[in-house]
């Protein structure tokens, strides 16, 4: 399963009686751990409650400060007729981009980064968590033949609950299928289990302009075509400027329009989106004996660019629109400048953990 930052965790897990294998209920309420890149983490709270016989969910919230990458392992510890017992119940990875899944979801691992796995060593005749006669070890195979290269580190954790560390070779390539299997002697018996299936992805991580700084470059670039020659009233798209420093009153340009992006609002949250209003907040300003006529032919044409064109930005956005209305503003009857300020918000979607 992949999971993001500050996402809501789900899982179950059954118990059964060791003699029967018939399902039925633990001693007392079993306990959840998580285990995040082999180190376990009280900070995921985790809530184990039943759901009917011998059936039990897991819920709980992804911690907001998990990053990309992370390895998250859940394991239970059941008392099961006076016997201990334990379970890896859950192996999920970390990632910033919410993805669907359907059916069973191999976990991707990257070449050059660190693995994190576990698994739990139980007595064969009872079923009870029990440390392994000696450490067990771990071996990866790679599309079907055992690869030294892939050095994996065995370490207990607690009785009979062990994580597997390494690093993933940088010269894995993608779709390599990676299996890692365990070898332990528990109580002189020697077995063997199946403890990861890894797919590898190495395609390269580009890194891309956070969507509002895409959405204020299209907004400049919308501005700028602003002009007589593109069927507009005027060519104030030939003054177009990022949050000026010089204040309107003082500014000698004899025709300026300033844009600037304001503090930006969270307005809803679903599962692994969040839904964002950008306020762009827009300054003009124009000068001669026809200010105030050239300034509403200015404000038209601002209007007509930012919402008319195309209101979601080429997809970016999810709409545009004028927030209340624009002020314009000229000083006295004898001033031969005008100014004005109009606001517009921009509404758009971004993954839960990005911008």
């Amino acid at each position: 399963m992949i999971y993001i930052p500050g996402q809501a965790y789900y899982s179950e897990f059954t118990t059964t009686n060791p003699t029967t294998g018939a399902a039925a209920d633990a001693d007392s309420l079993p306990v959840a751990t998580a285990t995040r890149n082999g180190t376990d983490d009280a900070a995921f709270i985790l809530t184990v409650t039943k759901l009917d016989t011998g059936r039990y969910k897991i819920t709980g919230t992804v911690p907001a400060g998990y990053a990309a990458g992370d390895w998250l392992h859940v394991s239970v510890s059941v008392v099961m007729g006076g016997i201990i017992a334990k379970a890896v119940v859950d192996k999920s990875f970390i990632d910033i981009i919410f993805t669907g899944h359907s059916g069973t979801v191999t976990l991707t691992g990257r070449p050059g980064t660190n693995y994190y796995g576990m698994f739990i060593t139980s007595a064969a005749s009872t079923g009870a968590a029990v440390d392994a006669d000696a450490l067990p070890v771990a071996t990866a195979n790679k599309n079907g033949a055992d690869d030294a290269a892939f050095v994996l580190t065995v370490t207990k954790i607690d009785t009979g609950r062990y994580k597997v560390t390494g690093t993933i070779p940088a010269t894995y390539t993608t779709y390599d299928k990676v299996h890692i299997s365990a070898a332990a002697t528990v109580g002189g018996v020697a077995g063997k289990a199946i403890v990861e299936k890894l797919m590898i992805d190495s395609t390269p991580i580009v890194a891309t302009d956070p969507k509002r700084q895409q959405i204020l470059d299209a907004v400049k670039a919308r501005l700028q075509t602003v002009l007589i020659a593109n069927g507009y009233r005027t060519d104030i798209g030939d003054h177009v400027t990022e949050w000026d420093t010089v204040p309107m009153d003082q500014n000698v340009e004899t025709m300026l329009l300033e844009y600037r992006d304001e503090e930006e609002d969270r307005i809803d949250v679903t599962v692994g989106q969040q839904d964002m209003v950008l306020p762009v907040r827009i300054r003009n300003r124009t000068a001669g004996s026809t200010a105030l006529a050239a300034m509403r032919n200015i404000l038209a044409d601002v209007a007509l660019a930012m919402i008319s064109v195309d209101p979601t930005w080429g997809g970016l956005a999810n709409d545009t629109n004028q927030d209340g209305p624009a002020t314009l503003d000229k000083g006295q009857a004898a001033d031969t400048a005008a100014a004005a300020e109009i606001v517009f918000k921009i509404e758009y979607s971004v993954d839960r953990g990005t911008s």
